[in-house]
């Protein structure tokens, strides 16, 4: 987690995937990233430059009251 926080403090993306769900994709990791077979990857942290944001369209909407949408000791 720190080297996920690290890099987005530098303004770069980063995320955590894995465990790997086939063991084919295991392989693939490992072929593809050059890990020897003796390691075993609990996963992957992929850093890269972010894709613009665009702010949510929900936002013009404006700020919506809870009596809207949540209901307290019954309908």
């Amino acid at each position: 987690m720190l080297i996920i926080v690290a890099a987005i403090d530098e303004g770069l993306a980063s995320g955590f995937a894995g465990p790997f769900p086939h063991p084919e994709g295991m392989n693939l990791v490992q072929s593809t990233l050059g890990i020897p077979a003796h390691f075993t990857p609990v996963g992957i942290m992929p850093v890269g430059y972010p894709l613009p944001d665009p702010p949510s369209p929900s936002l013009k909407r404006g700020v919506v009251r809870p009596e809207h949408f949540a209901r307290w000791n019954g309908w």
